[in-house]
């Protein structure tokens, strides 16, 4: 009798997970599917395997629906596997273990019934195998606020179209692009960013683009642009001249490493808020021409968090190797709360003058590496300089043979550091006093 009971009560059991499992079936809603090396979003029922040849990724050679290895190559086919789209934001991303295996992403026009999706944050993050994107108009953007590392590292994708994006609600666009090393050219002109606030990152090892389109831009609500264009390493020319920066407060490494840049329009850039420009221009050795009048530097050095800890910003490295430069006017620059001027200049060997009369270097206390390797300079104007805090000038002048005399203020001292290593290595200016008005 029992062991009869225990067979119903088996029977039901199995019955009912196989309910189950055909209701789970029947349900409608967003799904992604993996095999074959393509990822594929659709809505509707729960995918189930295609009956379908694939295409092996290695050898490109056709595979039957029957095999699990390519006879060209012996690759094995990974097992179909299929995932929940998350719709509330969620930072699990469940396919992303499959991310270098993907070669091409489909989204299937049943998709286009997905309204709700908030965040597509690290879809396609690290996909690096990744070379094609299709049916991208199916994907309903328009309640998505967060789009941080949706194509970062997918360093072999070829082209994007992302024209039928809506944007508008998106706040956080950070890493977005990063290290798209195969892109060209980037079309965002539809690109709605009046509510963005994070641009952190967003081009940054895009090393191949030479075409971005991005005249669309709001940016009046963006609070950190460091890094935005860092390594963008062919793109020659950038006219940022309607970009609103009035809340932006960190721009460090904003256009760091952009080798091929010549000329960039920063007429609109509003300053003020800004706390950290170090390293803004590195190595930018094309760059012909820099007009920053309108730079106001009044908040640079401020305290502020990065990485759960304090740090000051500063204006180290900012033109370092800008080897195109002849002249600098930086007249305007406010840098009474600036700490460190590290390497500032080096290896501006073009640089013939460069203005720095309003230089406050009242709390700066490392000079170090300052205008080595600025072989073009004759004469520098220091006589605002106060080094009364500053204890360390190691290798200032390092290289300079060209230049024969440093203006100073005449109640500075200079001669303790004379003789400091390497300070004026291969350097014979003549110091003279200038009496500060």
């Amino acid at each position: 009798m029992k062991e009869r009971n225990l067979n119903v009560l088996l029977f039901v059991l199995m019955l009912f997970m196989n309910v189950s499992e055909v209701m789970a079936q029947s349900v409608k809603q967003p799904w992604v599917s993996f095999y074959g090396g393509t990822l594929t979003f659709s809505y509707g029922a729960k995918p189930t395997k295609p009956k379908v040849p694939v295409i092996c990724t290695k050898c490109k050679k056709t595979i039957p629906a029957s095999n699990q290895f390519c006879g060209g190559c012996g690759t094995k086919i990974d097992d179909f596997c299929c995932y929940e789209v998350p719709l509330n934001g969620a930072n699990d991303i469940t396919w992303s273990a499959k991310g270098s295996s993907i070669v091409k992403v489909v989204f299937s026009p049943s998709f286009k019934q997905v309204t709700n999706i908030v965040s597509t944050a690290k879809w396609f993050k690290d996909f690096t195998n990744l070379t094609t994107i299709t049916g991208l108009s199916n994907l309903n953007t328009k309640q998505v606020t967060n789009m941080s590392h949706m194509f970062d590292n997918c360093e072999k994708l070829i082209s994007l179209n992302l024209s039928a994006f809506k944007t508008r609600q998106v706040e956080n666009m950070a890493c977005m692009f990063r290290g798209c090393k195969k892109l060209e050219s980037l079309d965002l002109s539809s690109f709605d960013t009046q509510k963005t606030e994070l641009m952190t990152r967003m081009f940054e090892d895009c090393s191949n683009l030479k075409a971005l389109v991005i005249k669309s831009f709001n940016t009046s609500m963006v609070k950190d642009m460091s890094h935005m264009f860092s390594g963008c390493l062919k793109i020659d020319h950038l006219d940022l001249s309607h970009f609103d920066t009035s809340n932006v407060g960190r721009m460090e490494g904003m256009f760091k490493n952009c080798q091929s840049l010549r000329t960039v329009n920063l007429s609109s850039f509003n300053t003020s808020g800004v706390y950290d420009m170090e390293y803004m221009f590195y190595w930018c050795m094309n760059l012909e021409k820099l007009e920053l009048s309108n730079f106001d530097t009044s908040n640079i050095g401020n305290k502020y968090t990065l990485d759960g800890r304090e740090v000051h910003g500063d204006i180290s490295y900012m033109f370092f190797n800008c080897k195109n430069l002849k002249t600098l006017d930086l007249s305007s620059f406010n840098t009474s709360k600036i700490a460190n001027m590290s390497y500032l200049f080096c290896g501006c060997n073009n640089l013939e003058s460069v203005n720095v009369s309003s230089f406050d270097t009242s709390n700066v206390y490392t000079m170090e590496g300052m205008f080595k390797y600025c072989g073009s300079l004759t004469i520098i104007d220091l006589s605002s300089f106060d080094i009364s805090h500053t204890d360390n000038m190691k290798d200032m002048f390092y290289e300079d043979k060209k230049l024969q005399t440093i203006y100073k203020w005449y109640k500075d001292d200079y001669s303790w550091f004379r003789n400091e290593y390497g300070a004026f290595y291969h350097c014979h200016a003549q110091l003279e006093e200038k009496s500060k008005k």
